[in-house]
């Protein structure tokens, strides 16, 4: 696999998209329903570093938020230069017959819907959990970038309106190992890219990738997509006590969710 041996080409590309550095973007109370209603800001800031040096070892994911990271990672012109940098994309998709094209609008319809609810209700358990800073900050760069590797998924899988097909859930499922392989070059944590890659496998038993599964199999239930409708608060919780009795969750986390929901005053309406 190439790697890249310096930020250079990542801050050029960052820098001619005019992206503001952390301490210039004010945090602010999110106004969709899940956050405001946990009372939860979303926009964790990121380390207070006003540019980056293309010629240190520091990871852009270390100066930018995860919110400023997807905006500039789905640029087509950083898109492709993820991709050429890694020959395993190339393979992936030439498996299953799947032209190579980007589709960066598949990520950003719903960068303020599912990959929002989703970080909302993980960094909640995550909080109920009395998991740390740092974990925290891991867990919230994983769930912006879970469903990263649906941007190489052609649009008429991840939008029909029916169920698919074996041969279309499968390629549906590179999702996971796709985002990895993107992301992989990118500096970003390795206990990010392992919660990408990892994100649909129930087995796992990190917390973090637990709550992340957790929260996006709420969330997923929870809202309108293309082959369904919205489930109830009520149907959704239980899905996921009968996975976790099937030892497919954690109990623990599906508790907290519980836990969270009950106590929320204003809980995410589909």
């Amino acid at each position: 696999m190439l790697k890249v041996s310096n930020n250079t080409e990542q801050f050029n590309i960052l820098q001619s998209k005019n992206i503001k550095t952390p301490e210039t973007v004010r945090t602010k109370k999110a106004t969709n329903p899940i956050i405001s209603g946990f009372q939860k800001d979303l926009y964790v800031k990121a380390p207070q570093k006003s540019y980056i040096n293309p010629n240190t070892s520091v990871p852009v994911s270390e100066i930018y938020s995860p919110k400023q990271l997807l905006k500039a990672y789905l640029n087509p012109q950083y898109l492709n230069f993820l991709i050429n940098t890694n020959p395993n994309i190339k393979d992936i998709l030439n498996s299953k017959g799947i032209a190579i094209q980007a589709h960066p609008e598949n990520i950003s319809k719903i960068s303020n819907s599912h990959l929002t609810t989703t970080t909302a209700y993980a960094l909640q358990i995550a909080d109920k959990m009395n998991l740390s800073q740092a974990d925290k900050r891991v867990l919230e760069q994983a769930c912006v970038f879970h469903d990263f590797g649906k941007v190489l998924i052609p649009k008429e899988i991840l939008e029909k309106p029916d169920m698919l097909t074996a041969e279309e859930k499968e390629i549906m499922d590179l999702h996971s190992q796709l985002g990895y392989e993107l992301l992989s070059n990118t500096g970003m944590n390795k206990r990010v890219l392992d919660l990408v890659k990892n994100h649909h496998n129930t087995q796992n038993n990190d917390i973090l990738g637990q709550i992340l599964t957790t929260a996006d199999i709420y969330s997923a239930l929870r809202e309108q997509r293309s082959y369904k409708t919205p489930m109830s608060e009520k149907e959704a919780i239980s899905i996921l006590e009968q996975k976790a009795d099937k030892g497919e969750l954690n109990k623990d986390t599906v508790e907290t969710l519980k836990s969270i929901l009950s106590s929320s005053s204003t809980p995410y309406a589909a």
